[in-house]
This record gives C-alpha cells, sequence and structure tokens, in this order.
C-alpha cells in the first residue's frame, strides 16, 4: 500500500499513529497468545497506513467492544487495532486541541495526583472553617451523550473527529453472548474516559474558579469545596446542585456527601480521613484491602496453588514452616503500603481497629 502524501494535510499523523501503537504494544506485551495485538504487530506496516487513510478520510468504524467483569466493575477491551486508534485520539485532543486546559481535576497529567490533592484539602483543613466534601452516584455510566457532545463540538472544529468521539459513545457492547447498543455513559479501561470524564465537569471547574476566597479541590468525580463565610458557603452548595442536576444531567451521591466544620468533623476523601492536623487511611480503603487479600487468598486455596490467571496470581511462596501465599497478594500490599507512604509519610495505619472482627475471621479461615 502507497504511503499517504504530506501529513500537515491532516488531522491525524503517521507519528501519533506510530506512538499510539507502541503504547497499545506495551500495555498488550502479556495478554495471551490468542489476542489479536499479536496479528496486528505482525501485519502493522500495512495496517497502518490502512488505519491513517480510513481515519481521515472520516470512514473508520469502530468493532464490538467485549465486556469483563473485574472485582463487581464492568470494564470494556477493545479491538487492538481499536486501542491504537483511541490511543492517537487522546494525544490528539491533549496536545492539538488542548480541550483539558480549563479542566481543573488532580487527576489529568502535570496537576499533581492524589497526593496534591489530599495534601491541599489537608492544608486547607488549617485555614477554612467550613467543609462541603461530595461525588457523583455512578459517574462514568452516568455521562449524558448529547450533553458531552455538546460541549466537544465547542471546543474541536474536524467533524471527522467528532464522529469518531460519537462512535466511541455510541459503542456497541458484548457479553455471554448478546449485544447490546449503549444510550450513556462512557467505558472505564480506555486511555480516552478520564479526559472526557475531566472535560464533563469543566462547566463546576469555570463556577468555582470565579468565586473568591474559597477551596476547590477536585479529583474526577470527587471534590471537597472550603469556605469561611456560611451564607456564601450555602450558595455554592446551591449552585453546584443546579449545575449537576440542570445542565448536566447528574445525581450526587448522598451517601458520600458531608457537610461541616472543619475543627469539628473529619470526612474520607480519595482514601484517606481528613481532618485539622488528622490524615490517616480512610476505613474504607483497609476493609478493601482486606477483601482484595481474601478474594486472592481464596483463589489461591481453591485452586491448590496452581497459576490463577483470572486473579493474577504467578505462584506461591512455600517454604517449609511458613504459610503459602500467593506471590500476588505480597506484591499487592507492598504496593499500597508504597501508595500510602507517597501521599504523606505521617498518614497513620490503623490496621486492627479497622478491619472487623467477620473480616479477620475470614482472613483467618482463607490462610488456615
Amino acid at each position: 500500500m502507497k504511503q499517504i502524501t504530506p501529513e500537515h494535510e491532516f488531522i491525524f499523523s503517521e507519528k501519533f499513529i506510530q506512538k499510539a501503537f507502541e503504547k497499545v504494544c506495551h500495555k498488550r506485551r502479556e495478554y495471551s497468545c490468542n489476542n489479536d495485538i499479536w496479528e496486528l504487530r505482525f501485519n502493522w506496516n500495512d495496517q497502518k497506513f490502512k488505519i491513517l487513510e480510513e481515519l481521515n478520510a472520516g470512514t473508520y468504524k469502530f468493532d464490538t467492544v467485549k465486556e469483563v467483569i473485574i472485582d463487581d466493575q464492568i470494564y470494556e477491551i477493545w479491538a487492538s487495532s481499536d486501542a491504537v486508534v483511541l490511543e492517537a485520539l487522546t494525544t490528539l485532543l491533549k496536545d492539538k486541541y488542548h480541550i483539558t486546559n480549563e479542566c481543573n481535576s488532580y487527576h489529568l497529567k502535570g496537576k499533581g495526583g492524589v497526593k496534591a490533592a489530599v495534601n491541599k484539602v489537608l492544608n486547607g483543613t488549617k485555614k477554612y472553617k467550613y467543609f462541603y466534601k461530595s461525588d457523583i452516584k455512578k459517574y462514568y455510566a452516568s455521562i449524558d451523550h448529547d450533553v458531552l457532545l455538546k460541549i466537544l463540538k465547542s471546543k474541536i472544529p474536524d467533524r471527522s473527529v467528532i464522529s469518531i468521539l460519537y462512535q466511541f459513545l455510541k459503542r456497541t457492547r458484548y457479553r455471554d453472548g448478546y449485544y447490546k447498543s449503549t444510550l450513556k455513559g462512557i467505558c472505564r479501561g480506555s486511555s480516552l474516559s478520564p479526559i472526557l470524564g475531566a472535560l464533563y465537569l469543566e462547566e463546576m471547574d469555570k463556577c468555582m474558579k470565579n468565586t473568591k476566597n474559597i477551596l476547590y479541590v477536585r479529583y474526577m468525580d470527587d471534590w471537597v469545596v472550603m469556605c469561611d463565610n456560611r451564607w456564601k458557603f450555602k450558595r455554592i452548595i446551591k449552585k453546584v446542585f443546579r449545575i449537576l442536576d440542570s445542565s448536566l444531567k447528574l445525581e450526587i451521591a448522598y451517601e458520600k456527601t458531608m457537610v461541616g466544620k472543619t475543627k469539628t468533623k473529619c470526612f474520607d476523601f480519595l482514601g484517606f480521613n481528613i481532618g485539622v492536623d488528622v490524615l490517616r487511611v480512610a476505613k474504607m480503603s483497609v476493609r478493601k484491602l482486606a477483601e482484595r487479600i481474601i478474594m486472592k487468598l481464596s483463589d489461591s486455596k481453591n485452586t491448590a496453588h496452581s497459576r490463577v490467571y483470572d486473579s493474577g496470581c504467578l505462584g506461591a511462596n512455600s517454604t517449609k514452616g511458613d504459610l503459602s501465599i500467593p506471590v500476588s497478594v505480597s506484591k499487592y500490599v507492598r504496593r499500597w503500603l508504597r501508595w500510602i507512604k507517597s501521599i504523606n509519610e505521617n498518614a497513620h495505619l490503623l490496621y486492627r481497629t479497622q478491619i472487623t472482627t467477620h473480616e479477620q475471621k475470614r482472613l483467618r479461615d482463607n490462610v488456615l
């Protein structure tokens, strides 16, 4: 196949596609030998220019997306060629259109991540009197396609890019022999989803930015607002409700919402319990850790230490006089502890007081 001429005439360039291909190859380097990534790698020199031609002509079509369930969450696995296109599209939206420049979400690259968000909120408890912490109920699954497309059209002038984004939103999903059309929500597990998730709440970011003398911290759909003035604080909460309900068609997760004084209450944010001079691991984070360990130990016990592909166990440590624990469990706990220390070295770890007696019994039963 002939190479496509002058890259500057096209929206998608060979450079974008090649970098996206390398990223996908790296992410899928340990996939099964039956996965389509190996066929794509073998035929990449021909497939690359075919994909480029279809993208720039506006004729590229996504394949059906396969759904898998991991830890009770539904994730969608795209065909390898589609994953390359989504990686290239992600780079295009960030580097050419800069669609998230006005977003103030700490989950975006370069914003500081969980560490910056948690420490900013921790410092804010010493300066502000009132706090309002909340998030969105089933955020990814609740995003309205029409609202999101309207936002995207205001930022992206190229109709071919909008067409691809439309396909991404209106994808067809496959699971257990059934095909389903998507009418609402964006998928988990795609490189494009965090950008679209950040963009969808841009209106709230702008509203908070234009409000003086407050602290506003958002990480995807979790946010904290702090203020000193009680009446101003109430108006801010009303604004948030109006934006989410009327403009964005989202529902607040009331069970995760807290309002109060920073001096008398602590609140959970991004896995930590935060208050004035208080930073400790949230009870829910420790319980999730315990549940994950129980799950991995159960898998290991049921399979008699054989290789467990679904849980990711690579083997078992079997030394005389010691318990046999899957390697994945010890790796998972070490990563979890490193994550805690990376956020703040002064964060307290209250293991025994935060794991219930029932969970401790389940741990003992699965280990012994």
